[in-house]
């Protein structure tokens, strides 16, 4: 059985032992994206994802070697055609970041988050780094990021769990291993506090206490809350009640999945952005289109590795408190357009594409009733993988025509509503 540990330093085992002859990074990472895509890839998309920078020829070619080795280590692990390239998900292979996801499952279960953390043994893919292959980059980012909420979320549902129930051995475990995760959380150093306390460790607890404001001044320029101030007082009066205590920090709801929608924003898989400098000017214009002027459809284009997608993030997460709903969506996996429209109607209608009309026209006829009601900030990233590349640029993939339609009908429509999208190549039917 093939065994691919994603989620720590990446390891692939075959009936249990590494897989020789797999030592480039560019064929592990093209075996890691095929599998957790789990649908087939077109050639042209595997070879920008891990090529960008090179001659659409030359960048089939080295997709050509890598796929040769691979099936030479994993042979019928991959299913290869003239124009796609797929994982065969046929054969017996088991891939953490898979099971980690499934002990979450679909249901709220103590169990499954025991489990779930429990097979969380590190970030995804960490230490693992493909030079020059920033698309490749920006999807394990996405993915990297999405696991890791998923993992301290499930924690923070762990602990609130055994603080309630008074359960101090396994509130300080999961507490312990928040922290590890996320050592600038103040809810998790709280609870871990309250809980020391409880175990009568009042000085540890106060240390922690100490530790935490110490942290949130260095790396966050910032106060400990009133709730954990009024806990550490609590303790140092000897009057730390364990009844309110229990009650303090709420547990936010568990989430499904990497990216999980919240009320009115879903940031989808939009990347966290961190120093910025030198595009104010792009930011300044595209700001005024989206909110001055109002426009209903923008883009941003330029070649892979530009910064396309941290620049849409930083704009899109400076504006949003312009927009009540913000909703990021992501085209690089190629995603049907019914997809696309099912999570846009859930969210904007608590309505998925099975409840809506069948046909595309009225599907996006219902569409544009929600955007009129309400000033939505749509995003799509990465629309160039929906588009067929150099031969016809501009022109859309075959079964993927109904999102020019959509785009026509963003320009050209009457509402309020906004849809940015960034690609390597203009797409037809938009103007700006």
């Amino acid at each position: 059985m093939l065994e691919l540990k994603l989620l720590g330093s990446p390891q692939i085992l075959l009936h249990g032992r590494p897989v020789p002859g797999l030592s480039a990074a560019k064929s592990q990472a093209l075996l890691f994206y095929l599998a957790l895509t789990g649908r087939p890839q077109s050639r042209l998309a595997l070879a920008g994802l891990l090529w960008p920078e090179k001659r659409e020829a030359d960048a089939l070619a080295n997709l050509r070697q890598a796929l040769y080795h691979l099936r030479h280590a994993l042979p019928d692990y991959l299913v290869i055609n003239r124009l796609t390239v797929a994982f065969n998900q046929g054969l017996p292979c088991q891939i953490d970041v898979v099971l980690f996801e499934q002990a979450l499952g679909e249901t709220d279960t103590i169990t499954g988050h025991q489990e779930a953390v429990d097979r969380y043994s590190g970030e995804f893919l960490a230490g693992f780094y493909v030079e020059e292959a920033q698309p490749f980059e920006d999807w394990a980012v996405v993915i990297r990021e999405g696991l890791h909420d998923l993992a301290t979320q499930s924690l923070c549902r762990l602990v609130a769990h055994f603080v309630d129930q008074q359960d101090i051995a396994l509130g300080l475990r999961y507490a312990n291993q928040w922290l590890a995760l996320d050592p600038w959380s103040e809810v998790a150093y709280r609870q871990k506090i309250r809980l020391l306390a409880w175990n009568g460790q009042a000085q540890a607890a106060l240390a922690h206490y100490e530790r935490c404001r110490q942290v949130l001044k260095d790396e966050l320029g910032v106060t400990p809350g009133a709730e954990t101030v009024r806990l550490a007082e609590q303790i140092r009066a000897g009057k730390l009640d364990r009844v309110a205590g229990r009650q303090g920090d709420k547990v936010p709801e568990s989430p499904r999945h990497p990216g999980a929608p919240s009320t009115d924003h879903d940031w989808g898989e939009a990347p966290e952005v961190g120093l910025f400098h030198g595009r104010q000017a792009e930011l300044n214009q595209l700001t005024q289109w989206l909110v001055t002027e109002q426009s209903r459809l923008v883009t941003v284009v330029g070649m892979g590795g530009m910064g396309k997608t941290a620049l849409a993030a930083k704009l899109t997460r400076a504006i949003a408190n312009h927009f009540p709903v913000v909703i990021w969506r992501s085209l690089l996996n190629a995603p049907p357009l019914m997809e696309i429209l099912g999570s846009w109607l859930q969210l904007l209608a608590g309505q998925g594409v099975g409840q809506a009309p069948a046909s595309l026209d009225l599907l996006l006829n219902h569409l544009f009733e929600l955007l009129r009601e309400r000033r939505c900030l749509l995003v799509l990233d990465n629309v160039e993988s929906i588009l067929q590349g150099e031969g016809r640029a501009g022109h859309y993939r075959p079964g993927y025509e109904g999102y020019g339609q959509l785009f026509q009908r963003f320009g050209a429509g009457n509402h309020q509503s906004c849809l940015l999208i960034t690609s390597r190549e203009q797409p037809h039917i938009v103007a700006r």
